[in-house]
């Protein structure tokens, strides 16, 4: 499964310079069942809780973003509140989460 993950990574380096680009606090990789591959900075608990909300949250923004233009795909999407701002980026399969401190 690691071997599959850095192959992504390879394959999609645009997104992984772009993570790395926006110096993160932390990210959690999520793959199609929502299991979670990769966090970092986040303890399991709270990387956990993260992943299921955005996952879901992802889901239901890329369906209507399906719904409004079926040729249309969501890739990336930025959300911020007082504290952080969060970037979801789909990679293949694979959902990554990254959060930033705003303050």
């Amino acid at each position: 499964m690691k071997t599959d993950l850095e192959d992504i990574v390879k394959r999609n380096s645009h997104v992984s310079k772009r993570i790395a680009d926006e110096k993160l606090d932390g990210y959690i990789v999520v793959n199609s069942i929502g299991q979670i591959l990769l966090a970092s900075a986040f303890d399991e608990e709270t990387a956990r809780l993260i992943s299921k909300l955005f996952k879901n949250f992802a889901e239901l923004t890329r369906s209507c973003i399906r719904d409004l233009d079926p040729d249309d795909e969501l890739i990336s999407l930025r959300l911020r509140e007082e504290m952080y701002e969060y970037m979801l980026i789909y990679a293949e399969e694979y959902l990554i989460i990254g959060r930033k401190d705003i303050e």
